[in-house]
């Protein structure tokens, strides 16, 4: 069943497994700063949920005008074209014996 997954190239199963690296390292950000500054820096719990939400509702709004930009500039057709690229060569890769 995973045999075929054999017959990715190892950069392309590194450039998978390193994808994730960012979302570890926010969810990482997240954590250690609600540790550090209830118990290091000792301040209140609201305070510090208040940070955390601002952090987080300016991602979210961030990332609506860099999507509408992305649209614009046609990055999203690059990225399409990316991934029908990878499942073009795995398909190519399935077919090998």
């Amino acid at each position: 069943m995973f045999r075929q997954y054999s017959l990715i190239p190892r950069e392309a199963k590194l450039l998978i497994v390193l994808s994730f690296v960012p979302s570890f390292a926010l969810s990482f950000l997240f954590t250690d700063l609600s540790y550090f500054l209830t118990t290091v820096k000792g301040l209140s719990i609201v305070f510090t949920g208040t940070v955390i939400t601002v952090m987080g509702v300016s991602m979210v709004a961030a990332s609506i005008p860099f999507y509408i930009a992305s649209i614009l500039y046609s990055v999203s057709i690059f990225m399409f074209w990316i991934f029908f690229r990878r499942v073009k060569v795995l398909e190519e890769a399935e077919r090998l014996p």
